[in-house]
């Protein structure tokens, strides 16, 4: 089929010579106003195509030599995931990330190339349907929803039948679950701060401070009367307990160093008695000598070794007394060392203890309270949600996920996710509260 039979066989409605001018001027002004497009697509002049946008292509070209219009393409397509239109004469055209004056010029040359017009064909692109958003979360409708200008956040949440609302029946089991949970809360929070405290309490006694180190979120609290309260008996007890293990002790090295004393007593006078039997000894040794020689009379030897049996019974009672001061001063070393141990392993068991307890309070709190921000959910109280929009790169094609407010607009194949969150996280009470935006104050890591 030739060239022009083919454009003739697309052509609605010709134009030719002589026919009547009036009609000729009405088409004329009917194309000119199609092509400056309606305010719709005005509007849609600075948007991007892209994926199920549905648009009106029409191509008009004049041809003076026989003073007749004719339109070799005309229709209605959809632009497919791909970002492609498939137009008569053409094939697969890209859409996706262009303009409407762009995609009109690129529909020009192609079709210009593709039938070896002279000139360039005046090509209309008009946007007819948007392509869908997407509403996800909290709301009554989640899904696809048509777009149209102007769109912004709360609009469509508007259009989704507003944020999501839970069956009356559903609420006030909710509510009746939250008693129970913030009774749980308000009970967790008091015995937590009295574990922290006793917890830091032993952990000093643990280390030998002189002072107790309390956490820092419960010396902001200090103002609080209970508070305080708390933190001056765990500093009472702290003290009591250091004196007394100190005078304990104490007492213990006092009974060592006095049986030292004694020992050097003891070791004094051992020196003197045997000084003293060596003097004797030597006395009787002369005594013999002499009587030898016949010098001496016979019998007084008798006298000296009876004096020196006697200083050694006492050297032997003495070294006797000496070793159970040895002994006893060994005890009292033994028992000041065995007390230093015997508290530390008092005070690390006690401490074990509450830290299990302390670690059993934290799961009931980590379990108690998501029950209450459900209540309140449910109920609409401290309601507060968050906005994000997964939004898809035209050009690149990656996905970026934006943090949204209500006012943020819409593009068309935006994911808008709609959830639930609490600014205003439950506390129970003024004072009191181990909670901090959600999670409890001083928890140990993991348990936010």
């Amino acid at each position: 089929m030739s060239r022009a039979r083919l454009i003739q066989l697309n052509t609605p409605n010709p134009l030719r010579r002589g026919k009547v001018g009036a009609f000729l001027a009405a088409k004329w002004i009917f194309l000119l106003l199609f092509c400056l497009g309606r305010p719709a697509a005005a509007h849609a002049e600075e948007y991007r195509l892209g994926p199920q946008d549905k648009i009106r292509v029409s191509v008009v070209e004049w041809f003076a030599a026989t003073n007749e219009l004719r339109s070799p393409l005309t229709g209605e397509y959809t632009i497919s995931p791909a970002g492609m239109i498939s137009l008569p004469l053409l094939g697969d055209t890209s859409a996706a990330g262009l303009d409407l004056p762009a995609l009109a010029k690129a529909i020009s040359q192609k079709l210009r190339a593709k039938l070896s017009l002279r000139e360039l064909p005046t090509t209309s692109v008009e946007i007819i349907e948007f392509g869908p958003f997407y509403v996800l979360g909290e709301v009554e409708r989640p899904g696809a929803y048509p777009y149209r200008p102007g769109l912004t956040v709360l609009r469509c949440v508007s259009l989704a039948g507003g944020f999501y609302r839970i069956n009356p029946a559903v609420a006030v089991q909710a509510e009746r679950d939250a008693a129970t949970a913030r009774a749980t809360l308000q009970a967790g929070a008091a015995r937590i701060d009295e574990l922290r405290a006793r917890e830091a309490r032993l952990n000093a006694e643990l280390s030998g401070g002189k002072t107790v180190e309390f956490p820092a979120d419960m010396l902001k609290r200090k103002w609080n009367s209970s508070i305080a309260q708390l933190l001056r008996l765990e500093e009472t007890i702290f003290e009591a307990r250091r004196r007394a293990f100190e005078t304990a002790l104490e007492s213990e090295r006092n009974a060592a160093t006095l049986l030292e004393k004694e020992l050097e007593a003891h070791q004094g006078q051992g020196a003197s008695l045997k000084r003293q039997a060596d003097g004797i000894q030597r006395q009787v040794d002369n005594q013999r000598n002499l009587q030898a020689k016949g010098l001496a009379l016979s019998g007084r030897e008798f006298d000296l070794d009876r004096i020196l049996a006697d200083v050694e019974v006492k050297q032997r009672d003495l070294e006797s007394r000496a070793l159970r001061a040895r002994q006893d001063r060994g005890r009292a070393e033994a028992a000041a060392l065995n007390a230093e141990n015997r508290r530390r392993e008092e005070i690390a068991s006690e401490l074990q203890q509450v830290q299990a307890k302390l670690a059993e309070l934290w799961q009931q709190v980590r379990t108690a309270q998501p029950i209450t921000t459900e209540a309140e959910r449910v109920q609409g109280k401290n309601r507060a949600f968050t906005f994000n929009i997964v939004r898809k790169n035209l050009e690149s094609g990656s996905e970026t996920e934006i943090t949204a407010t209500e006012s943020t607009p819409i593009l068309p194949g935006d994911m808008l996710r709609v959830q639930f969150g609490s600014d205003q996280p439950y506390s129970p009470g003024p004072g009191r509260s181990a909670f901090k935006t959600g999670a409890l104050e001083g928890a140990p890591k993991g348990a936010e």
